[in-house]
């Protein structure tokens, strides 16, 4: 087959949101060959009617063991090309046997829409339960919200102004020289987990200064749920401990929690009780944290991510969230259980903006999806609100709306007015197992 001035673009298309593609011009028969090879990997040669070979592909397939490996040696094969590795990439999140697609046209967004559609339809059990879900619950949500998204991919995801030369802090306002942007600043902290998503405008000073200061309050709450989790920040695997109890993973996928008497009762900062088939441990934590500071990190990770045109109407809230004033009257912090947490390894985030003027409804919110929590939180401060949301009508009217938690277990509430240092309290119930050994 002779080279042609066609041009071919391959597509993948996954339930996920980065879906790569590779436009390639036919103009060569190397180029025919390399497109012929790629639709060996996915799919077969047949013979035409004229007695050619041609390449035809499946659109509708599954992730396999063997597709991964002919796809890897295919991609070493060809020159390792940065878009043949971004299609491997992009399959290595898939989960073992779940369906993607594959097209070699240029897709209109209603024919991308309807294979994707159709992706979700297969990796999905209960479609008709999820189609009502998305309906019922996600539509007034999407009528009256639109929405940013980040999740930890293998990619790396670079937020904010790409030329060092103009970028100005979003957290202190201050442009080079006066401040430098040398070192990644990570979007959600790199302990939960996040390796790439990273704002390119926070400036150094205040990537040092807002992850001691308010970051590792938040560190400090959920590292409980990070030592069970098995996450791994930048210093290792979290450990807490103090003289009366330790918490720490001994091996991968097992926690060891070390209890030790004292004879000085005030000084046991544990107990441990045992309830038919279920133990009870309560522990209060070494480090002190401020609830407050736990809310202004998580909002810190929503200004990070969110568009320019966006953070004008948050300049109030950057104050705060650089400590320069405290507040008495916030809305409240909710830490909901994850019920189907493909990787609570992997954090994710929303951040939702008000499309219409209804102030009944605060203009921003966040869902973040970390160490099999999710995270609700109003964004306050803004000045396109004219209420705090502290209310408990006003609380009720938001859920009425936001119905993406409705089934999920509530953990925790915190109402983060006060903004001075505390000592947590932990509960945890957990189940008896008989080992067989």
């Amino acid at each position: 087959m002779k080279g042609t001035d066609m041009e071919i673009c391959i597509n993948i298309v996954t339930s996920g949101r980065h879906n790569p593609s590779l436009s390639i011009k036919l103009d060569s028969e190397a180029a025919v060959a390399f497109v012929k090879g790629l639709f060996c990997v996915f799919g077969s040669l047949e013979k035409t009617i004229e007695g050619s070979v041609r390449a035809v592909g499946r659109t509708y397939q599954q992730k396999t063991v063997q597709l991964m490996s002919d796809l890897r040696t295919f991609i070493q094969n060809n020159g390792n090309r940065k878009e043949l590795w971004d299609f491997y990439n992009v399959l290595s999140e898939l989960d073992e046997g779940e369906f993607f697609a594959i097209s070699s046209k240029q897709l209109s967004e209603a024919e991308y829409n309807e294979i994707k559609e159709n992706v979700l339809q297969l990796n999905v059990p209960d479609y008709e339960g999820f189609r009502r879900y998305r309906t019922e619950v996600c539509g007034i949500l999407i009528d009256n919200y639109r929405m940013v998204f980040y999740e930890q991919e293998r990619k790396q995801l670079r937020i904010g102004e790409t030329d060092k030369a103009k970028r100005k802090c979003r957290f202190c306002r201050e442009s080079m020289p006066t401040v430098k942007f040398n070192k990644d600043a990570h979007t959600i902290s790199e302990g939960l987990g996040n390796k790439s998503i990273i704002t390119n405008d926070e400036c150094d000073t205040c990537n040092k200064t807002l992850g001691k200061e308010i970051e590792q309050d938040l560190m400090t709450y959920l590292s409980p749920l990070r030592t069970f989790s098995s996450i791994a920040g930048k210093h290792g695997r979290t450990k807490i401990k103090d003289d009366s109890f330790a918490i720490y993973e001994e091996s991968p996928g097992k926690i060891r929690i070390d209890l030790f008497d004292q004879e000085i009762p005030e000084l046991k900062h544990w107990t441990f009780k045992e309830d038919g088939e279920n133990f009870t441990l309560s522990f209060t934590h070494p480090q002190k944290l401020n609830p407050q500071d736990v809310y202004r990190a998580i909002v810190k990770y929503a200004i990070g991510v969110m568009e320019e045109v966006e953070l004008p109407y948050f300049q109030d809230t950057i104050d705060w969230v650089n400590k320069e004033n405290t507040a008495v009257d916030l809305p409240k912090l909710c830490f909901f259980l994850d019920n189907n947490p493909k990787d609570d390894k992997k954090p994710c985030i929303t951040v939702f903006f008000r499309k219409n003027s209804d102030k009944t409804l605060p203009y921003s919110f966040i869902d973040l999806k970390v160490a099999g929590v999710v995270v609700f939180a109003v964004i306050p401060f803004c000045n396109q609100d004219d209420r705090t949301f502290s209310k408990e009508e006003d609380w009720k009217h938001i859920l009425e709306v936001v119905k993406i938690f409705e089934g999920m277990p509530l953990l925790k509430v915190i109402i983060p007015n006060e903004d001075e240092e505390i000592r947590m309290t932990y509960n945890f119930k957990i189940k008896k197992h008989i080992s067989g050994d």
